[in-house]
């Protein structure tokens, strides 16, 4: 009980205050800021994990994977048949 009346005080104290409106609109930018700094970070980490996807191929094949000779791409394997040629 007692802490509902103090709490209830503090309350109309802090609107009394000049400062009341600013609080208010910094209150929701920060809000709204941190909402979208974890929808930043959810988008950023789903996007990584589908694009770092490599379906079980070693690095170093899809590292490797879109060899370029001449003016047309080689798959890996007709690129090592080119090589050894």
């Amino acid at each position: 009980m007692l802490f509902f009346d103090l709490r209830k005080q503090k309350k109309l104290a802090d609107e009394r205050n000049p400062m009341f409106e600013q609080n208010r609109a910094g209150k929701y930018l920060m809000y709204f800021m941190s909402l979208f700094w974890i929808g930043y970070l959810i988008f950023f980490g789903t996007l990584f994990a589908f694009a770092l996807d490599n379906e079980g191929k070693e690095p170093q094949n899809s590292l490797h994977q879109d060899t370029v000779s001449g003016d047309k791409a080689l798959p890996p394997l007709a690129h090592q048949a080119a090589a050894t040629h």
